[in-house]
């Protein structure tokens, strides 16, 4: 390794030699002790070698007086790499000026990048420009510690947040609040509600006093189980947090209609293309277009950032134009969808229970698919509310 880049570091020197006897050159050489290499024939008088410049120094004593022309095609090396850069001026100066851009340019924030995903990110974005925090700005103006706190402060759902500086990015990383569950206690006076229309088929009160039973029709909202439990019969009674287990036969009726056309995408070839230059702040076109964009049309946006230390990024926009065609859509195939996605809709609706049965009808009116889906389950209707003596006083009253 170290013989590799001792070697870089050397001068090599290409020549051409013009010989009536190139052998004889060459033969000179070695007995001279001068190393050649990438020994080449030009034609038959003239040849091609590389040497070192201490040995390209010796070559006038082993020519002297064998009517050789030697002539330097080319030398390489570090030490000429280095004598050719020192004239230019230019070189040197955009050296120097990229040198004094980059330390310039890692004193500023260039990016702000959020770790944590899936949240309330710009908000946060534009919470943190507002106090300070955004591309352009001094890294020696950012206090976190401060900027942090006023974050929180400024939104509540928000229980924790940091900011870490490197380099020129600056990354945030938050945790969003959890609600604390609501407490119900105990000993507060609650009745049970119907939470949907149907029929009951159990009912278990643990606790409060039963206002319907097995085999009843309920309205959504009808009292169930009562928190006033009478004591003797002397009218007086007590209030009590109602407990009860109630599950009803509950039927629903959902539709859903469809178009039995689609539009079908055929891109024409045709697209116009526009380039930007993107820094913090500023978005400058660098192509030159009509400016004439097509009726319809789909954007491919391709962003690539130049570089990681100054935040230039190059935009490219592809506007695509196409036309559409309209396509027939396959009956059964609709109807299958709808009919999944009611399915779906249905068992979503309920929180505690299951599906007994669905009757499904299908209905085409001129170039509209609709599906009706009629479904009959089990669940659980009983719905705790706080105790309304004017709800308790009839059996409904709750909207």
């Amino acid at each position: 390794m170290i013989q590799n880049i001792l070697s870089a570091l050397d001068t090599r020197v290409e020549v051409s030699v013009e010989s009536p006897d190139p052998e004889q050159f060459v033969n000179g050489c070695v007995s001279a002790g001068i190393r050649l290499c990438a020994i080449r024939r030009l034609d038959a008088l003239t040849l091609v070698c590389r040497m070192h410049a201490a040995d390209f120094r010796r070559l006038p004593a082993v020519v002297r007086g064998k009517h050789c022309r030697v002539r330097i095609r080319r030398k390489s090396g570090f030490a000429e790499h280095l004598k050719r850069c020192c004239r230019r001026p230019f070189f040197w100066a955009g050296a120097v000026f990229a040198v004094a851009a980059l330390a310039f340019s890692s004193r500023f924030i260039w990016n702000v990048s959020i770790l944590h995903a899936g949240g309330p990110d710009r908000e946060i974005l534009r919470c943190l420009a507002s106090f300070g925090l955004q591309p352009g700005v001094s890294v020696d103006s950012i206090d976190e510690d401060l900027i942090q706190q006023q974050v929180i402060a400024a939104m509540p759902e928000l229980s924790w947040i940091g900011i870490y500086l490197r380099g020129s990015t600056a990354e945030i990383n938050y945790r969003l609040r959890t609600p604390a569950p609501e407490v119900i206690p105990l000993d507060a006076p609650y009745s049970v509600y119907a939470a949907k229309t149907g029929i009951i088929t159990k009912l278990y009160a643990y606790q409060g006093k039963p206002a319907a039973a097995v085999g009843e029709t309920v309205l959504r909202g009808d009292l169930i189980v009562s928190a006033v439990v009478p004591i003797g019969e002397d009218g007086r009674f007590q209030l009590v947090h109602a407990l009860a287990d109630v599950e009803a036969r509950t039927w629903y009726d959902l539709q859903a209609s469809a178009p039995l056309t689609a539009s079908r995408k055929i891109y024409t070839g045709k697209k116009v293309v526009k380039k930007y230059v993107v820094f913090p702040g500023r978005r400058t076109k660098f192509t030159f277009d009509s400016g004439k964009i097509f009726d319809a049309y789909d954007i491919i946006i391709e962003r690539k950032q130049l570089t990681s230390v100054f935040p230039l990024t190059i935009v490219t926009e592809q506007h695509l134009e196409y036309v559409t065609e309209p396509v027939a859509l396959d009956p059964a195939s609709e109807q299958a969808r709808l009919t999944e996605a009611l399915t779906a809709a249905l068992r979503s609706s309920l929180v505690r229970g299951e599906i007994l049965s669905t009757d499904v009808s299908a209905s085409v009116s001129g170039d509209v698919l609709t599906v009706r889906i009629t479904g009959e389950c089990r669940e659980d209707i009983a719905l705790p509310q706080p105790y309304s003596p004017v709800s308790d006083s009839g059996s409904s009253g709750r909207p």
